[in-house]
């Protein structure tokens, strides 16, 4: 499991709203997700993002959860296919980013809380997001890369697709999803009677596709793509078009970042 990016040769930096109802009477698009009734507060731990998933009515889908992501939060968006919740670029140039948010955590402003989603439809890549918390530990590298990251951080996942549930990477109970392929282990933190295991996070890495950021940590291009033209491309993709079903949740979720 991979929330952030790096090269290949090292480990990766893996690192919603739904749209809001219609004014007026106005009958909403039909692409966005408006199942937003009766949520809890966003959520800036994994305890708190999950609780916040769990109040979701159903159906459901990965677009509904962009709700339970804090506003005020930073973002980047990645075509990097270095991770296993990558970006991706379909065979007719649509491209289909990793949205990362780092969020302040709820420790302390520089402990992040960094949610992330794809909008890859391949593989049901889409359907999964991935976090990462930062703890109170430092890192220990003098890695200047690592600089901006100086902390060390417990990663889950949630498969929506399944439910709705964050899953952690932890050492007891033992459930190992792999984080470590990517991430450098980091020793454990024992809370609540878990025991999580610990992983190093790296920055997105501007060469590794790196499209947009407004993360003072990360690396911009010189020309940044708002994610307005990621929707449109989405909609006009001829390649989804075949289909619709995939294309409506890309579309969904899409439209649903871009309003967070």
């Amino acid at each position: 499991m991979k929330l952030f990016v790096k090269d290949v040769m090292n480990v990766a930096f893996a690192g919603v709203m739904s749209s809001l109802l219609a004014c007026g009477g106005q009958a909403p698009d039909a692409t966005e997700s408006t199942n937003s009734a009766a949520l809890t507060a966003p959520g800036n731990s994994l305890s708190s993002f999950d609780t916040c998933l769990a109040s979701i009515p159903t159906p459901r889908t990965v677009a509904d959860a962009v709700a339970c992501v804090p506003s005020g939060c930073y973002v980047t968006w990645t075509l990097s296919e270095e991770s296993a919740q990558p970006g991706c670029t379909l065979r007719d140039g649509t491209r289909l980013p990793r949205v990362i948010f780092s969020c302040a955590g709820s420790i302390a402003q520089d402990q992040r809380f960094r949610p992330s989603f794809s909008l890859c439809t391949t593989g049901g890549v889409i359907n999964h997001i991935e976090i990462g918390e930062d703890v109170s530990k430092k890192t220990g590298s003098d890695d200047p890369e690592v600089a901006a990251f100086p902390f060390v951080q417990k990663m889950a996942d949630v498969d929506t697709a399944v439910s709705f549930k964050v899953v952690a990477d932890t050492m007891s109970p033992a459930k190992n999803l792999g984080c470590a392929e990517c991430h450098d282990r980091k020793g454990t933190w024992s809370q609540g009677g878990t025991v999580f295991n610990l992983f190093g996070p790296i920055r997105p890495e501007l060469a590794d596709g790196t499209i947009f950021t407004n993360d003072p940590a990360v690396v911009a291009p010189a020309v940044q793509t708002p994610l307005s033209d990621v929707c449109t491309g989405i909609a006009n993709s001829s390649q989804l078009a075949k289909n619709p079903s995939r294309k409506a949740l890309a579309l969904s979720l899409c439209n649903a970042l871009k309003n967070h």
